[in-house]
């Protein structure tokens, strides 16, 4: 199944491109799709494992199964002052 993965802060700048489509097979979950782009993107490994994950515009835990033709969000943390 295609799925829509939208990159922010430091993952987009991190991985030059703002959007990533993922071919997963059904029932993947959220926590299998993040180690799916770790695989593919071994330079942001570390910040994937703190970062949260919208699924279809709601923050999901990593067990939620990610449905087809689902639009994810990965929003690692951020700091500011």
């Amino acid at each position: 199944m295609k799925v829509r993965v939208q990159m922010f802060a430091a993952l987009k700048e991190m991985m030059g491109e703002a959007c990533v489509e993922l071919d997963l097979p059904p029932g993947t979950t959220v926590a299998q799709m993040k180690h799916t782009l770790a695989e593919r993107y071994p330079s942001v490994r570390e910040v994937l494992a703190r970062t949260q994950v919208a699924l279809n515009q709601e923050f999901a835990a990593p067990e939620a199964v990610v449905p087809e033709g689902a639009e994810l969000a990965c929003i690692p943390p951020v700091s500011g002052g």
